[in-house]
């Protein structure tokens, strides 16, 4: 599997993790050989340890860290530090949306950064809630 990975980090210019919080599914992407990964949160404790995380790793040539808000104005003012829409960009994202309204501003979030060319990919796990 990790060959097919590597092949998949390759095929885009930018991979970008959204809610990356320890940055798995990014410096993992950066690991498979991914040019550019961009790792995205909003808190700052998060993107300090982010930072921590890519330079604990070996990965400051091809990661960086940067703030993303949800939400569409918020993606607008965002989406030029992760690349033009249509470089092939790979969005990725793992365990993102704990409530309703944040899987509202994560879709509107997601829709405002693709482009043509641009593939999600997004992987959750059903909650009850509370």
């Amino acid at each position: 599997e990790a060959a097919g990975g590597a092949a998949v980090a390759r095929t885009f210019g930018t991979v970008v993790e959204l809610g990356a919080g320890a940055g798995v599914c990014g410096l993992v992407a950066a690991r498979c050989g991914a040019a550019r990964v961009v790792l995205t949160d909003y808190h700052s404790a998060v993107l300090e340890a982010l930072r921590a995380n890519v330079v604990r790793n070996g990965l400051t040539s091809s990661c960086e860290v940067s703030a993303l808000s949800w939400g569409e104005a918020a993606a607008a003012g965002d989406a030029a530090a992760l690349g033009p829409p249509g470089a092939q960009r790979l969005l990725l994202g793992s365990d993102l949306a704990p409530s309703e309204a944040a899987a509202r501003l994560l879709g509107s979030t997601v829709v405002r950064l693709l482009g043509h060319g641009d593939t999600p990919g997004v992987s959750s796990r059903r909650r009850k809630a509370p």
